[in-house]
């Protein structure tokens, strides 16, 4: 017991130092990346500022700095008014030195003047940031040269950033290389990174005296309770005996059998189950009470015992008129008295049976209606259209003057009857396409088309009703895209359409954007971007679903088809949706499809 006790305080001891060591590597390595974070981002903030107000000063000096030596670098009369401009926009700020390259690697600018001139094209930040990436890195200096004037001790974090001709749209046309003082910064940090240490420490060390204190009680008491055993072996006997009560009067039938199936002992309930006496049970074996397949299914079972110690499984016993019980059977295996054996616990599951045999014909039932549903709207949705084109035709003769001249009044009750048809026949279609969906009539029709064109009709078909709302409507099509796709036309058009519609439903001001640009080189994306009231993040999961309506809409504007119906043909056509959106800011929907372009003739 002494030797236990030692080897638990000491392994004890030995994993709190553990977990304290590995606490303060990981502690250190996540408060430097997170500085390392937030000094990048810092960077690329400035940089970003610098470049709008700086660029159109240093944008003459690059594009001619290919045609020039480094001497003619550095004599450049340019260059003293940009060290001016720059020594004047950093007036404040912690950054201690700013380098401007080319796209050749040539250093065009820097505040340590002698470094124009200088080729940076072997540099891997520079090359990382040319090709539009950001590159970092904090380092320790001992001495400094900045802004001609030498810093010593100073922790500073660098970054290559790039910079685009047209803010972040635009082609890459130059790098910034940006020197920021974060000495301060670093100190702060430490300084949190050790009182945390410390606080840890401090609490390992409370935490293992505290376990101290719980393992010497521990092992005082499994002292008492060691000796506490041999006074149990007295109590032995009551023990079998109440086993012995648990095993004739519990509630699902009992075997107890020998390795070859041979029936040792069993219980009340298994005979009454059964509908034999115990004496005639003692002279079977399992073969006897199960149908002529029992042989293969002990087969199976006696290797999941071997394997796990248990198995369970359903399987049906032959009563003693000759009926068939379903049973439920839980066997383990155990010794006794060298002897391997088994106990067999089995529920009579007839009554659970009779229930899934109901549960499964209601199931089937519900998808018969379902399906019956499905149909009766989809012909429902189909004959309404009929009418509803009737009314929306003869409507717009009447307030054409058709059949004579109308009255301002007359003219404005007909272009409510002609709003409100054509609200419902715009319901009527898109239910008919949902009821389509479910009944599993719809079926794709793939064709090439061009993909211009696709755009343009859908824009052409939307435009009157957000220039009625004073929206801005604006397409783009990646160059990368081919010209001509492979794939159902017409819903593709429904797709975009719906996803149009619905961003100017819930838009009250500014744009409307939709772009079409590739995704890798198997993939093709349909993106839908508006300035609208936004979708809560709680029931964004929700939005695709039939008859769902933004709660946040302050009036109900369509029926909640549209979306629904656009989850469901993106599904059918093998692509996946996305969204995202923030509250009061807009909303971007993204429909990502298989590529299937039509290879273009050359003649």
């Amino acid at each position: 017991m002494y030797k236990l006790r030692r080897y638990f305080f000491l392994s004890s001891l030995l994993a709190f130092i553990t977990i304290a060591v590995l606490l303060a590597v990981f502690v250190r390595r996540m408060v430097r990346t997170n500085l390392e974070e937030l000094a990048e981002s810092r960077n690329v903030v400035l940089t970003q500022a610098f470049s709008n107000s700086l660029w159109p000063a240093f944008e003459s000096l690059v594009a001619d700095s290919a045609s020039l030596s480094p001497e003619d670098l550095q004599n450049d009369p340019r260059i003293d008014e940009l060290y001016a401009l720059v020594d004047e926009q950093l007036n404040d700020l912690s950054i201690v030195k700013i380098k401007v390259y080319n796209l050749e690697g040539i250093t065009v600018f820097s505040t340590e003047l002698a470094q124009i001139g200088e080729n940076k094209l072997d540099n891997e930040g520079y090359l990382i940031a040319r090709a539009g990436g950001v590159a970092s890195e904090l380092t320790h200096r001992d001495t400094f040269s900045a802004f001609e004037q030498t810093i010593s001790d100073r922790d500073v974090f660098s970054s290559y950033v790039p910079i685009y001709a047209n803010g972040s749209s635009g082609p890459v046309v130059g790098v910034f290389e940006v020197y920021d003082d974060v000495t301060s910064l670093v100190l702060r940090t430490n300084q949190v990174q050790w009182t945390l240490l410390g606080a840890v420490v401090l609490l390992l060390g409370v935490l293992f005296t505290f376990l101290a204190l719980i393992g010497q009680r521990t092992f005082h008491l499994i002292q008492t309770q060691y000796e506490a055993i041999r006074q149990s072996e007295a109590s032995l006997k009551v023990s079998e005996e109440k086993y012995s009560n648990l095993f004739r009067q519990s509630g699902d039938g009992i075997f107890l059998l020998n390795w070859n199936g041979r029936i040792q002992d069993c219980n009340p309930r298994i005979a009454h189950m059964l509908g034999y006496s115990r004496d005639e049970l003692l002279n079977m074996s399992l073969a006897d009470l199960h149908p002529q397949d029992f042989q293969e299914q002990m087969q199976i079972r006696t290797e999941q015992l071997l394997k796990n110690g248990i198995a369970q499984f359903e399987i049906d016993f032959l009563t003693q008129d000759g009926s068939l019980m379903p049973g439920e059977v839980s066997v383990t295996m155990f010794e006794l008295a060298g002897e391997r054996m088994l106990q067999s616990i089995v529920r009579d599951i007839r009554e659970r049976r009779r229930q899934e045999e109901l549960l499964r014909q209601a199931r089937d039932d519900a998808l018969e209606a379902s399906k019956l549903k499905s149909q009766l709207l989809a012909n429902v949705s189909h004959d309404l259209r009929t009418p509803l084109n009737a009314i929306l035709g003869y409507s717009e003769m009447l307030q054409a003057g058709i059949y004579g001249e109308m009255s301002a009044k007359q003219q404005k009750v007909a272009s409510q009857i002609i709003d409100s048809t054509g609200h419902l026949l715009n319901f009527v279609n898109n239910f008919l396409d949902q009821a389509q969906i479910e009944a599993g009539k719809l079926q794709l029709n793939p064709q090439p088309f061009a993909l211009l064109d696709l755009i343009v009709e859908v824009e052409d078909l939307v435009r009157v009703l957000a220039e009625a709302k004073g929206l801005t409507l604006h397409s783009s099509i990646a160059p990368e895209m081919p010209t001509q796709m492979y794939g159902d036309r017409y819903w593709l058009r429904q797709i975009c359409q719906n996803l149009l519609s619905n961003s100017i439903k819930f838009t009250d001001s500014g744009s409307i954007e939709i772009k079409v640009f590739p995704d890798g080189p198997e993939m093709w994306t349909i993106q839908v971007t508006d300035t609208g009231i936004g979708i809560p993040t709680a029931v964004q999961e929700q939005i695709f679903e039939p008859f769902y309506q933004p709660p946040n809409s302050k009036q109900k504007l369509g029926f909640g088809l549209g979306l629904s119906i656009v989850q469901q043909l993106t599904d059918l056509m093998g692509g996946k949706v996305s969204l995202h959106s923030v509250e009061n800011e807009g909303t971007t929907i993204l429909i990502t499809l298989p590529l299937q372009p039509v290879p273009e003739y050359v003649g």
